[in-house]
């Protein structure tokens, strides 16, 4: 622990960053819904934008973005092939090259909400939801000229959120079942965590060899990090090494339900973002899949860090 917590402290001034201006918004959501709050962190899940995270606060600091529906901590999954014309919503889906199907949790690119079924606090540390997602820009798609995204009748994300005991408090564990509105090959991104632009720089971890890498990136080209051992992180964090947030889990083959790596993004408008993707999975329509993850929040990357090598030393996947 302590090697790693040295090492990490050796490396977190050694790049320089180029920061990102905000422009306004163009339709922000609002930090409203349910809510838990167990002193150190606070979450609020909108109870109509799909149960998406509109607020993660640690000790009064805000992480997310909330620019458009495109943003906030959510789930989306992407169909690339395997899929064949259907309808939904009034609209008819053809498979067209280079154009995937994505169904997004909060809601589409015209600020369509995606359809609550029910958000709500279930315990002093547990909230859950179900919504019926939306496509997100359906534009994309030839033969249909509007931005409005098709609600898919037939497919839900089911999600919990809940504070882990211990860990003073500052782990948050994220449960999501996706079913699939038609048959094919499906890759998540489960979950997308949109984070305000102070929180632009970037660290992968490996809990099992204890190596911290310096993560870099361009506007809108995500780089990917995938832990050598299977079982790891990716940090953000700010210029001086502040507040800090992560995503930890591990992959399949070792117990866990990530498929293929971590990514982290730098975007134009004034956020950055760190996602969990998987590798294609075939799901029939009406098809599950289930993931888990944990986002960890911290005063500093190292206090980060020591929380994702505790959740591993604990056997948590």
């Amino acid at each position: 622990m302590a090697s790693l917590v040295k090492s990490f402290v050796s490396i977190i001034f050694a790049v320089g960053f180029v920061s990102v201006q905000p422009t306004p918004a163009k339709a922000e959501l609002p930090r409203t819904g349910v809510a838990i709050d167990n002193g150190i962190v606070a979450v609020t899940q909108s109870d109509t934008w799909g149960g998406a995270v509109v607020s993660m606060k640690f000790k009064g600091a805000e992480f997310i973005d909330v620019h458009d529906a495109g943003r906030e901590l959510q789930f989306s999954e992407y169909c690339k092939s395997g899929w064949k014309p259907f309808a939904t919503d009034g609209y008819t889906f053809t498979p067209k090259a280079r154009i995937v199907l994505n169904p997004n949790q909060a809601g589409d690119a015209s600020a369509q909400k995606s359809m609550v079924l029910y958000a709500r606090r279930v315990s002093e540390t547990t909230l859950q939801s179900e919504c019926i997602p939306r496509e997100w820009f359906t534009r994309e798609w030839p033969g249909l000229r509007t931005r409005l995204g098709a609600q898919f009748d037939n497919s839900r994300f089911i999600s919990t959120v809940s504070f882990l005991p211990g860990y003073s408090g500052q782990v948050t564990r994220l449960d999501c079942k996706f079913i699939a509105p038609v048959s094919g090959s499906w890759d998540s991104e489960i979950p997308a965590l949109y984070l305000l632009s102070q929180y632009n720089r970037f660290y992968g971890v490996d809990v099992v060899s204890n190596l911290v890498k310096i993560l870099t990136t361009t506007r809108i080209k995500a780089t990917h990090y995938a832990p050598a051992s299977k079982i790891g992180g990716i940090i953000a964090t700010t210029v001086t090494g502040g507040k800090t947030i992560g995503i930890y889990g591990a992959w399949e083959a070792q117990g866990g339900s990530i498929g293929s790596d971590f990514l982290c993004y730098t975007f134009g408008k004034g956020c950055t973002k760190l996602g969990v993707s998987s590798a294609s999975h075939p799901l029939a329509a009406g098809g599950t899949a289930t993931y888990r993850s944990y986002i960890v929040v911290g005063n500093n990357p190292a206090d980060v860090i020591k929380i994702m090598q505790s959740l591993y030393q604990a056997g948590l996947r």
